[in-house]
């Protein structure tokens, strides 16, 4: 008899194939509904994953910010970054500042009313293990280069 009539045959497997499937879905979203929630309180905190290597510090006076951002740009066509320097928002009173380059960034901000440039030197992977002298000689570099603004102070904490 099953020979005679396949198809009538094909569509009950696929009819009862599929109630058998709708019944494990409803019985697995029952037991996954019914589970514990994990507390958020026993996640461990976990560090940043990409600290900056050294953060800088640049102090001038106000009226030298056009200087600040071409010593900025000299140092990254000197180094090869690609650099963004653009206001935050249209007051103008907080400028981001980004360096990027395939190994090493520099991102930080410009704060006009204050005169401060902060700046963090980051790997561009994480993983990457660069060596601290290289750093060391780029921060030397930006740092003669502000050295060249007048009344500029310059400070790097590791």
């Amino acid at each position: 008899m099953i020979a005679k009539r396949p198809k009538l045959f094909m569509v009950i497997l696929l009819f009862l194939g599929g109630c058998i499937g709708l019944l494990f879905g409803c019985v697995l979203a029952q037991f996954i509904g019914t589970t514990k929630p994990i507390e958020r309180s026993s996640f461990p905190v976990t560090p940043l994953p990409n600290p900056a290597i050294r953060t800088i510090t640049i102090t001038i006076d106000p009226e030298h910010k056009d200087d600040l951002f071409a010593q900025l740009e000299t140092f990254a066509d000197t180094w090869r970054y690609a650099v963004l320097i653009a206001p935050s928002n249209s007051s103008e009173n907080e400028y981001i500042v980004s360096l990027y380059r395939i190994d090493m960034k520099m991102k930080g901000s410009y704060f006009t009313d204050s005169g401060i440039l902060q700046l963090g030197f980051y790997n561009t992977n994480p993983k990457s293990k660069n060596l601290q002298s290289f750093f060391d000689k780029e921060l030397k570099d930006l740092e003669a280069l502000m050295n060249e603004i007048p009344n500029s102070s310059y400070s790097v904490q590791k």
